[in-house]
């Protein structure tokens, strides 16, 4: 039985042989592909039929065409199909940065774009499908990629003129149920994206044929990407503040203080990313870059900057993020990526390296944070031998005690000084402090000033001495205030700082002079 069928499978390609070599041998002018362009339609219908093989068994198919002068069969291999039910974003370079109809001017809403570049995301390289019309499409693949009336997966549906108007129609195959096929499509003015469904049977007016990617008839056909939703946005932080650019997706929504931005779970690649904040010196302190994909370390960036890719399609693979002018002296910046095939890493800090470079994995998802340091000022415990003074300060509280005219406080961070403490030989006696507090006033303590635990500023103090105390020294004291900076020194029971101007002190310093 095999035997028979193979010697009628040779008898059909000798048949087919023997008509191809006729019109050279019966007649003396060229062949029937090489006519003037002023041949008849019907003509031109042959010669597409001829060089397609249409109403050739499509298992004969690539050995007819093989046999075509002027033909060279370009054979497709895949390892997998991914059906697309979601349109592309800008930043897919198949249909955007690399397509050559995108390149030329004639991008997306456009059907030859489209198909054009979901071709190119079938097969992994550029496909060599016309650059013309749709209409031009089936004439002039001419065999360049099987073809025929049967759809598969990933094929190129062709229609003449009669479904696109006067420039035919082309979309591609994604899925194949039964006798309904859905396909996907864009269109020239009308439509960025969409699908519909075609019963195989009744593929409508102008219908050519379909053009093969591939053959994904034996390979499992994976379900359609489900893409991420983006994140909720989050109000701006005084903090940190980020936003990652994923592939497929685009820009996620700004999160804030160690928040995960980016994706797990859907390989997906982070492109692009900026960091910021929302307190000016700290957002003028934030530097980071990225190593990306074919090109490697970039220049560094600062805030709101980006760093990374958009519209080429390529992966973040290492990232690394810094503090500059001073702002380092009190915050660490720490961070940590979600990297292919490796998951959470651990967290780095301070211009540390987070991914990896040379072992070609993307960065899907990062969380940032700015965290305190710890005792970056003073010590645990105040002197018993002489004055120490500490500050309780916005987002890090109790800061060590100082002493020797040493500042406490922070300066160039914005952050609110809310209390402080002044002692000698560790105790508050005869130590007298006003302190001027927001949405209090003033208020009298002896060693202490402000409130802690409600968040307000303290915005202005006098300070002195009493009994054996004042008879000991006498004390200066300055204060760096918001928006002004430092103000001269006061003398004992002088005011430092302001009132009603809602202005916060950020630091003091204090000079104790012996009488």
């Amino acid at each position: 039985m095999k035997i028979e069928k193979n010697f009628k499978k040779i008898a059909l390609i000798s048949t087919i042989v023997l008509g191809l070599l006729t019109p050279i041998l019966t007649s003396p002018g060229a062949v029937r592909a090489e006519m003037s362009q002023s041949i008849s339609a019907e003509v031109n219908d042959e010669v597409v039929k001829e060089k397609t093989g249409i109403g050739i068994p499509e298992e004969l198919q690539e050995v007819y065409l093989a046999q075509v002068q002027g033909v060279s069969l370009i054979k497709t291999h895949s390892t997998g199909f991914k059906s697309r039910l979601t349109a592309p974003t800008p930043s897919n370079a198949y249909y955007f940065s690399n397509n050559v109809f995108y390149k030329a001017g004639y991008g997306m809403p456009n059907c030859t774009a489209y198909a054009w570049g979901r071709a190119y995301e079938i097969l992994g390289s550029k496909p060599s499908l016309s650059r013309g019309n749709a209409k031009e499409w089936w004439g002039y693949n001419a065999g360049k990629y099987s073809s025929g009336q049967t759809p598969r997966l990933g094929s190129v549906v062709c229609w003449g003129s009669p479904e696109g108007g006067g420039y035919g129609h082309v979309a591609v195959v994604e899925e194949i149920n039964g006798d309904i096929l859905t396909i996907s499509e864009s269109s020239w003015g009308g439509f960025m994206f969409r699908t519909r469904k075609f019963n195989k049977k009744n593929m409508g007016a102008g219908f050519q044929g379909y053009i093969y990617m591939g053959d994904f008839s034996t390979i499992p056909v994976s379900p359609p990407v489900k893409l991420p939703a983006k994140n909720l946005a989050q109000a701006t932080s005084l903090d940190i503040n980020y936003e990652t650019h994923v592939s497929e997706v685009g820009w996620m929504n700004n999160v804030v203080d160690g928040a995960l931005s980016g994706s797990t779970g859907y390989g997906l690649a982070v492109e692009a990313m900026r960091i910021s904040s929302g307190n000016t010196s700290i957002d003028k302190a934030i530097q980071y870059r990225a190593h990306v994909q074919e090109i490697g370390w970039q220049d560094w960036k600062k805030s709101g900057e980006i760093a990374g890719t958009t519209g080429q399609s390529k992966r973040i693979e290492a990232v690394e993020i810094t503090l500059n002018n001073g702002v380092s002296d009190y915050y660490d910046i720490e961070y940590r990526v979600h990297v292919q095939n490796i998951g959470w890493q651990g967290w780095v800090k301070n211009g540390q390296v987070a991914g990896t470079t040379g072992q070609g994995k993307r960065i899907e998802a990062i969380q940032i944070k700015l965290v305190p340091k710890k005792s970056f000022q003073g010590s645990s415990k105040p002197s018993n031998a002489d004055f120490s003074y500490r500050s309780h300060i916005q987002s890090f509280g109790w800061l060590g005690y100082v002493e020797l005219n040493t500042i406490s406080g922070t300066v160039g961070i914005s952050k609110r000084l809310e209390a402080f403490e002044l002692l000698y030989q560790g105790k508050k006696e005869n130590i007298q402090i006003e302190g001027h507090v927001q949405g209090i006033g003033w208020q009298t303590n002896l060693g202490t000033a402000g409130v802690i635990g409600q968040a307000k500023r303290l915005e202005a103090v006098k300070i002195s001495f009493k009994n054996d105390l004042s008879k000991k020294y006498t004390v200066k004291y300055r204060v760096h205030v918001q928006g002004i900076g430092w103000q001269e020194w006061q003398n004992e029971g002088e005011v430092a700082g302001t009132t009603g101007q809602s202005k916060r002190i950020e630091a003091i310093q204090f000079q104790f002079i012996p009488k």
